[in-house]
């Protein structure tokens, strides 16, 4: 709708946190459809998973109405124990789905250097198999940024870590985790492809509420003083 305020959230750790692909995807979408208003809802917090994020996304994202929400966990989360993810991230999506049904949800999949030769391999990282169990249930699309890092630096296009340019090969993170700014802008491009793909060919309609896979889920968690 012309003139209409579309309100993006970022709900995830550090990577999310960064002057990276957070700002630069918003950048896009003000650039793609000037016709709109676009607002953030920054809640990124280094550091944290989804067993915070379950507890404080009512008061930092839902309280502002997301019409969507952008959710990222995969790095901070890949130690995590996989029924604790199931019941996290599914109180979170769960969360949303009651707040507003017409929130639309997207997931996105980072990359540390520790997920880069089951990528390579073919082999999903254990976080990405788990959330795809609650993708598929729920109807919500995943972009996994670490497919695009994986094939360049097997092609020996990229360098994954590194301190600056390499021998005139671009290096996505100085950390192994961390992405520098050619880094961001994969993810970035990656995202925006992504996106277009998923552009959808009817009127937007509210997202059903399926029984919870895991009964146990936090969907009614949240923050106290």
């Amino acid at each position: 709708t012309p003139g209409a305020e579309v309100k993006v959230g970022y709900l995830g750790g550090s990577i999310t946190a960064q002057n990276g692909w957070r700002v630069q995807t918003l950048a896009h979408f003000k650039k793609a459809y000037p016709q709109a208003t676009f607002a953030e809802i920054n809640a990124a917090i280094g550091g944290t998973g989804s067993d915070l994020g379950v507890f404080r996304v009512r008061q930092d994202v839902l309280s502002k109405g997301p019409d969507l929400l952008f959710v990222e966990f995969a790095v901070n989360d890949g130690g995590a124990d996989a029924q604790r993810i199931i019941r996290c991230m599914e109180g979170i999506v769960r969360q949303i789905r009651k707040a507003n049904p017409h929130t639309d949800i997207c997931l996105i999949y980072t990359i540390n250097e520790g997920m880069l030769k089951d990528l390579q391999a073919g082999k999903p990282p254990r976080f990405g198999s788990v959330m795809e169990t609650i993708a598929n249930a729920y109807g919500i699309p995943s972009i996994d940024l670490g497919v695009e890092i994986a094939k360049r630096e097997q092609a020996k296009t990229l360098i994954f870590k590194a301190k600056g340019w390499q021998n005139g090969n671009l290096v996505f993170s100085e950390d192994g985790t961390h992405p520098i700014e050619a880094g961001h802008a994969i993810y970035r491009d990656t995202v925006v492809r992504s996106m277009f793909q998923m552009m959808p060919h009817d009127q937007a309609k509210a997202h059903a509420l399926p029984q919870p896979l895991e009964p146990r889920c936090w969907e009614n968690a949240t923050t106290a003083p």
